[in-house]
């Protein structure tokens, strides 16, 4: 192999395209992994998603986004809703979700944040509005919510393409 394709493989992360989002946090590395995640939300690898907010947080304890993310992405998505997920996983993923979303909502109480990231933090705290739910008709109720609040992140913030995709996703 020659030494310019052997680097590629040596590298610690690969490319995901050049996609980004800039959020607040004072680590530029923790932005990186942040925008790992998000690409790997819609390219629907939830799992390596996951990792890659926890490696934001792990990067910046302060990062408001990072918990955003591990929330989001724990939670149902286009190709797995609450219901297709397995009856013994679906109690933890809200039980996460919910622990996570009210971390950002409380980081994002004194956090130097954008207005559109306190936004999408309030609008994900809406879908995930306590650590346990008894039925699924409850959990698609809080998605309706989140569909609603979305909505009104979306009229004031429709120029940002992320809170369109996640927008048109809660719908």
């Amino acid at each position: 192999m020659n030494g310019q394709w052997r680097g590629i493989f040596m590298e610690p992360y690969f490319e995901l395209g050049p996609y980004t989002r800039s959020i607040t946090t004072k680590s530029v590395e923790a932005e990186t992994w942040f925008n790992r995640g998000l690409n790997w939300c819609y390219a629907f690898h939830h799992k390596e998603a996951i990792r890659c907010f926890n490696k934001t947080i792990e990067l910046d304890p302060a990062c408001v986004m990072g918990y955003w993310g591990v929330a989001y992405a724990t939670g149902p998505y286009y190709n797995i809703p609450w219901e297709k997920m397995s009856p013994s996983g679906r109690p933890e993923a809200i039980k996460i979700c919910y622990e996570y979303s009210r971390k950002a909502k409380e980081l994002r109480e004194t956090a130097p944040l954008s207005e559109v990231e306190k936004a999408l933090c309030d609008a994900l705290a809406i879908r995930f509005q306590a650590n346990k739910a008894n039925e699924i008709e409850e959990l698609k109720k809080w998605d309706d919510d989140y569909a609603d609040a979305m909505r009104l992140v979306y009229r004031d913030f429709s120029d940002d393409y992320d809170v369109c995709a996640l927008t048109a996703e809660a719908l």
